[in-house]
Formats: C-alpha cells, sequence, structure tokens
C-alpha cells in the first residue's frame, strides 16, 4: 500500500521495462518512494492509490480514461482486442464498453477465426449503454466513470474546444460554448479561432427529426451515418460497395477504382451473391457463403424441403440493424399447407421492435407484400393470388424507384422512392413473436439480397449448386 497523503501525492503513468508497473514518485513529500503494481484485471492494489482528475477523486478506473488504444505504454493486460474475448457475437460483430470512459465503446467484429477491435466513441455527449448496445443520453445510462458523481465535480470537457459536462445531481448534462468561445476548464471564454463543431443531444436529435434529410454523418465511420428510430439515436452501416453521402441524404455508390486494368465499382452484377441462400437438399446449410448467423427453432427437413408448423422459425440475425439500402430483393420457393392459408408471416423482419418494413405472408387466402420506404409514412402494400395446393414461386424486388413482386411468372408493381426503413429486428423466416402467427407449410429454397441483384433475378431458381 501507498503511505503517501493523496493531496501531496501524483500518480503518473510511465513506460518501463515491464508494462505492468506504475511508478509513483511524491513531489513535496518526505517518504520514500513506492512503487504499486496496476493490473486492469484487478483492484486490489489501486484501491488504495489516490489520484487527482478534474478537481476529483477516482481509483484505479480513472487511470484507464487516460490510457488510448495506440498508446506503447498500454499494460500487457489490457487491450483493445482483450475487451473482445467473452462477447457474444451476432453475425461475426459485437460491441464493448470502454473501461474508465462513459463515451468510448469497442466495436469487435470477428473473422476467420480472428477478432479485430476498434475503439469508437458516442457523438454530441452520448454516452454508450452496454445493455442496449446504442449510444443514449447521459440520464438513461447507469455509468459508474461519470465524473459527476464526484464530490465537488461542477463541470469537466467533453471534446474540442467549445464542448463540456455540466454536473446536474450527479449527472453529466452536455453544453457547448457558443462559435467564438472555448471552455477552459471552468467557463467558456472568448477566442475567436475556436469554431470546432459542437452538438448536444437535443440539438441533434431536433435536427434529425425536423430537418430536411433524415440521416447524419458518422465522424467515425465512412460507410455510416446516424438516425432517429423509435426516438432512440441509432449508428446504420450503408450496403457493402457504398458509403455515405450526406449531400445526397443516404448512401451512394463508392467511388470508382480500378484493379488490373479492369474497372471496379461496388459489387459488380456477374459477382453478386445473395446474403443468405438456402435450399434445405443439405439440411440446414447456408449456401451463399456470406457466413451469416442464423437460428433454427422447431423447423424440420422433409424430403429437402423446410416443414413449418405455425410455431417454427428460422432468424437470420445477420439482417440486425442492417441497412437494407435501395437494392433488396428475396426469391423463394414455397407450398402452403392448404387448410391454413388465412394468415401466416413467411419471412420479414417483425419483432418487438416497430411494425415491419420488409414482408411476405399470407393474409385472407392472399399473398401480401409490403415494403415501408423511409420517405412515406404508410407501407406500399401489394397483393397477390397463389396456389393454395402447389409449389409457388416468388420474387420481391425494390431497386429505389418501384417495388416489384412476382407470383409464378406475373409480375405487379408499384412506385417507391427512398431508402428501406431499418429495423433492428433479424429477419424472420416462418414466425413472428406472437404464437401461432407463423406460416404453415414447406419453403423449398429462399435467397435474400442487399445491395445488388443478379442478372437472373427474376427467373425461378431451379439449380441447387452453392454459389
Amino acid at each position: 500500500t501507498t503511505t503517501t497523503e493523496p493531496t501531496t501525492t501524483t500518480v503518473e503513468l510511465t513506460t518501463t521495462t515491464e508494462a505492468t508497473t506504475t511508478t509513483t514518485e511524491p513531489t513535496t513529500t518526505t517518504t520514500e518512494p513506492t512503487t504499486t503494481t496496476v493490473k486492469l484485471t484487478t483492484t486490489t492494489e489501486a484501491a488504495t492509490t489516490t489520484m487527482e482528475l478534474t478537481t476529483t477523486t477516482k481509483a484505479t478506473a480513472r487511470i484507464l480514461a487516460k490510457i488510448e488504444a495506440q498508446d506503447p505504454t498500454i499494460p500487457k493486460e489490457f487491450t483493445l482486442t482483450s475487451l473482445c474475448t467473452h462477447l457474444e457475437f451476432v453475425d461475426g460483430s459485437g460491441y464493448k464498453e470502454y473501461p474508465g470512459s462513459c463515451q468510448k465503446y469497442v466495436q469487435c467484429s470477428e473473422s476467420g477465426g480472428t477478432i479485430y477491435a476498434n475503439l469508437r466513441e458516442c457523438a454530441s455527449g452520448y454516452f454508450w449503454h452496454q445493455g442496449h448496445s446504442s449510444c443514449r443520453q447521459p440520464v438513461e445510462v447507469p455509468c459508474f466513470d461519470d465524473p459527476c458523481l464526484g464530490i465537488d465535480v461542477l463541470h469537466y470537457n467533453r471534446s474540442g474546444c467549445r464542448g463540456f459536462y455540466s454536473c446536474e445531481f450527479g449527472i453529466s448534462v452536455p453544453e457547448c460554448c457558443d462559435k467564438g468561445f472555448r471552455y477552459d476548464g471552468i467557463k467558456c471564454v472568448e477566442d475567436a479561432t475556436c469554431v470546432d463543431p459542437c452538438m448536444t443531444p437535443y440539438e441533434l436529435e431536433n435536427q434529425l427529426k425536423y430537418g430536411s434529410c433524415k440521416t447524419l454523418p458518422d465522424q467515425y465511420n465512412n460507410y455510416g451515418y446516424l438516425m432517429m428510430e423509435h426516438g432512440r439515436l441509432q449508428f446504420r452501416t450503408c450496403p457493402e460497395g457504398t458509403i455515405y453521402r450526406h449531400g445526397l441524404c443516404g448512401c451512394d455508390t463508392a467511388p470508382t477504382t480500378f484493379r488490373r486494368g479492369r474497372r471496379f465499382m461496388g459489387r459488380r452484377l456477374k459477382d453478386c451473391k445473395p446474403d443468405f441462400y438456402m435450399n434445405f437438399d443439405h439440411g440446414f446449410k447456408e449456401l451463399s457463403g456470406s457466413n451469416m448467423a442464423f437460428d433454427v427453432s422447431n423447423v424440420h427437413i422433409n424430403d429437402g424441403a423446410a416443414q413449418f408448423d405455425g410455431n417454427a422459425k428460422l432468424t437470420l440475425w445477420g439482417f440486425m440493424n442492417k441497412e437494407l439500402g435501395k437494392k433488396f430483393a428475396i426469391r423463394l420457393r414455397f407450398k402452403p399447407d392448404p387448410t391454413s392459408t388465412g394468415r401466416g408471416s413467411i419471412i420479414s423482419n417483425c419483432g418487438m421492435t416497430g411494425s415491419p418494413t420488409v414482408s411476405i405472408a399470407l393474409e385472407n387466402h392472399q399473398l401480401k407484400f409490403s415494403a415501408k420506404s423511409m420517405s412515406f409514412r404508410r407501407p406500399k402494400v401489394i397483393k397477390d393470388h397463389f396456389d393454395p395446393y402447389s409449389w409457388n414461386d416468388v420474387m420481391y424486388f425494390y431497386d429505389g424507384t418501384n417495388f416489384v413482386v412476382q407470383t409464378n411468372g406475373f409480375k405487379t408493381q408499384k412506385p417507391l422512392g427512398g431508402l428501406l426503413e431499418t429495423r433492428s429486428n433479424a429477419l424472420v423466416i416462418g414466425g413472428c413473436p406472437r404464437p401461432e402467427t407463423g406460416f404453415k407449410g414447406l419453403i423449398d429454397s429462399i435467397e435474400v439480397y442487399s445491395g445488388c441483384f443478379p442478372r437472373n433475378i427474376f427467373k425461378a431458381r431451379r439449380n441447387p449448386g452453392l454459389y
């Protein structure tokens, strides 16, 4: 234990030959220097070490706030990748709070058995909520690293020269100095050079709600953007081969590059593969090669087809929070139970959050197709007839201009524009959360595309081979 008094001792992180030690050097005390080993996997020794940060005393967790991902002095026990090791990955992705910071979090991804980690930060003064895997206003987040929990802390720096937090009843409240003023650690002082952008959650949400564009760029990710969904700030990712352009208020084709003398832009038509493809000839084997995570519940294989009983479902986790964009298609082949064609969800992103934005279902002995765009308040609905006693080839197609459906070779279309609205729900084949609302019958094959279409998209698939 360190015996020096907290008021006369400072703790400095220094680089030594052993990355797991922190040297404590007294400045105005007569006691001999001591050495304290701080390991981020334990707080036994750190509990007796005092450190000053924004006029408040914190334990070792405060030390972590000074440690950045690329800092060479970072202890071996603590790396971004190590924070990802015990996460549950959904479709190769996961999130973890960053120790010592309420605003930062680690975005983890897994590919080919290798884990990758990136340090991210919530926008506009939001705090990271691990339980909801999203950024939320500080008042909604139980963060024990909030400096406002310290005694006598009135305010502290946020980001840039204008941003700061004020403390109200132990809760951080994001604020901004006016343009031409900067936060000096105590108050806003005049500084003509301080013109950094600064927004509070209230201002950001108002801009997203009432502005002409309902999306804003994500400053930490050129391929993503911010939007409000069900009253919450959400981060979205553009489809593969596109990037977010605020001037267009949406995702656009990525810049053209050249590879070995050949023109390349996004995903070429001839290279377009589905995000998910299953024909059930090989059981529940996903055939597109995308390695999308999915879950099977009460579905049975019956002579090379999947049998659904109204309570069975196949959940595609990879479509949770996935940007569906202006290119989205579903191609499937099904045969209903002729005694149960009154209702039943064949495929949709139904769930606990909002009505589905993509759906194919049986309703009143008809096929009901629906698509919900961000540009329209109500979903576009198309109803079509089907054969209740035989196999039906169905196509669901949206290209940013028209919503097209095809049943057994007959097309119907309606005009529709804008991005398909994203949902935090997974895409579910055969059912929804409510019991007895699912599909009863057989599905022989199903493919889901986003971001591109194959050339033969309207041709019924007869070749069961791999992509």
